[in-house]
């Protein structure tokens, strides 16, 4: 992921106190540098955190297939970076050694894997929306996985093709529980509904709010009527719109992704303390 404007973003560069990626050495001091390994998330979900500890909020959540590369391994937590930049802790037991390159994602709620391919086997799991697996036998009704599985056909999407409507994919989300750090159907923050969304359509999105702001889109013309997928943000909060006047965004009023009157969020976020929108953005 390339954002200029995000170059040196602390959330997204590797360095520690004691540690930093060898590809800054050349950037930052530090007492030593790492390489780095590239490993897969092996759960349906993991949290990342800033701290390697259990109890610390989740601050983004990884899907089964996806990248991190381990900087360093210490007291059963793995600290690196995401493939979306974000860098932060996971468990170490929740990585695996590196798949091949995936070739498929999953664009339903779920997909459930069974050790048959057929329908009336008990699932042995079940990955998420916008999981990655690696297909190495493709079926008309079936497809079994790298690793073991076999997961229904119709549930995935080769990682080539890519959703036409990045918006219809976040509004697949109503009703999610609003869920801090998330990024699933199980659980989605505002930003996180922005980012998943946007990479079902292929394009490429940071993770927080505040670096969705700097890097995404123009300035939306204030004399123009606001159009569907202009970003509204503010401090600590983005939204989409659906059309002129409607939102759609995960928040913690509704405690869910939801509708709602963009004049309606204006009036409520504003009366909480939290300000006129910062900026509204329009995608290219």
């Amino acid at each position: 992921m390339s954002f200029p404007a995000l170059k040196g973003h602390p959330r997204l560069t590797p360095v520690r106190s004691d540690l930093a990626a060898l590809h800054l050495k050349d950037e930052v001091p530090a007492p030593r540098y790492s390489n780095g390994i590239v490993l897969n998330v092996c759960l349906p979900l993991s949290g990342m955190s800033d701290e390697p500890d259990a109890t610390s909020p989740m601050t983004n959540q990884l899907m089964f297939g996806e990248a991190f590369t381990v900087y360093d391994v210490a007291d059963g937590w793995a600290w690196g970076q995401s493939a979306d930049g974000y860098v932060g802790y996971i468990p170490a037991k929740n990585l695996r050694e590196r798949a091949p390159d995936p070739t498929h994602r999953v664009v339903t709620v779920q997909a459930h894997v069974r050790e048959r391919p057929e329908v009336k086997v008990r699932p042995a799991g079940a990955l998420p929306y916008g999981g990655l697996i690696t297909v190495i036998e493709p079926g008309d009704e079936w497809s079994r996985m790298e690793g073991g599985g076999y997961v229904p056909a119709a549930q995935l999407r080769p990682i080539g093709e890519s959703a036409s409507d990045w918006v219809a994919e976040a509004e697949g989300f109503r009703g999610t529980p609003y869920l801090w750090g998330g990024r699933s159907h199980g659980g989605v923050d505002c930003s996180g509904l922005i980012q998943i969304s946007m990479q079902l359509a292929g394009l490429e999105c940071p993770r927080d709010t505040d670096m969705q702001e700097a890097a995404l889109g123009e300035i939306a013309p204030e004399a123009e009527p606001l159009r569907r997928g202009d970003l509204v943000f503010w401090k600590g909060h983005v939204g989409v719109m659906t059309d002129a006047e409607t939102l759609f965004h995960a928040n913690a009023h509704h405690m869910a992704a939801a509708y709602e009157p963009l004049a309606d969020a204006k009036a409520r976020i504003a009366a909480s303390g939290g300000g006129a929108p910062s900026s509204i953005k329009r995608l290219g």
